[in-house]
C-alpha cells in the first residue's frame, strides 16, 4: 500500500519560490525611447452609450441627474466589417 504524501517527513527538497526566469538587464514594460502605437481619442465617436447611476455605491441612496458631478469617458475602438466604429462610454460620477 502506498504511503500518503504527508508522511514524507522533513527530507523533502525545499520548494523554490519565484519565477524560473533569470534576472533581466531591462525593466519590464515599454523601454525608453520606444514610440508607442496608442489610438488617440476621437472627437466624434460613432456611438455614445450613456450609463446613469441610480443609487450611491456606498449607502445605496437613490440619486438624481442633478446630483451628478461629471462624466467619466473611455473609448473602445473596434473593427467591424467593413469600417472602424468607435463607441464612447460615459458613466455619471
Amino acid at each position: 500500500m502506498p504511503k500518503p504524501p504527508s508522511s514524507d517527513g522533513l527530507s523533502k527538497p525545499p520548494r523554490v519560490a519565484g519565477s524560473l526566469r533569470g534576472v533581466a538587464d531591462k525593466q519590464s514594460g515599454g523601454q525608453i525611447g520606444h514610440r508607442g502605437d496608442t489610438l488617440r481619442r476621437t472627437e466624434q465617436p460613432d456611438i455614445i452609450q450613456r450609463y446613469t447611476a441610480t443609487c450611491c455605491q456606498h449607502c445605496r441612496a437613490p440619486l438624481t441627474a442633478a446630483m451628478a458631478r461629471g462624466v467619466e469617458q473611455r473609448q473602445v475602438f473596434e473593427l467591424p466589417e467593413p469600417r472602424l466604429e468607435v463607441t464612447e462610454y460615459q458613466a455619471q460620477i
